[in-house]
């Protein structure tokens, strides 16, 4: 695996020197937070993710399911808590905890224990 790094603060360059994918980009992520007006460079990928990041600009409906899907229910809680207690019974607690860990959705734990309880048939 390989990770790229990017020191922002030392992205200095003006709308008028922007000239690749990259720098569109970095000079995106850069000014997203402090700027009302971002270029879309004539990018319906840039466009879209401006759109995203504008939250100004987000509908009611947008917000609430974001919102929605930030938190768990009650009954997700519950179902990750059984499958938890589940495994720790079968020794699999690490594998549960893990997952969670790395913020997996509870259906995606689902799926992963049905296919662990497949492989022990």
């Amino acid at each position: 695996m390989k990770y790229i790094l990017y020191d922002l603060t030392r992205f200095n360059k003006t709308l008028d020197d922007v000239q690749t994918d990259e720098d569109r980009w970095l000079y995106l992520l850069k000014n997203a937070g402090s700027s009302n007006e971002l270029p879309d460079f004539d990018d319906n990928v840039i466009a879209q993710a401006i759109k995203r990041l504008l939250v100004k600009t987000a509908s009611e409906k947008l917000l609430k399911e974001q919102a929605k899907n930030m938190v768990l229910t009650e009954e997700e809680l519950d179902y990750l808590a059984s499958l938890k207690v589940r495994a720790r019974d079968e020794g699999r607690a690490d594998v549960i905890s893990v997952m969670q860990d790395v913020g997996l959705p509870p259906e995606k734990i689902a799926e992963v224990k049905a296919r662990l309880d497949a492989l022990k048939k």
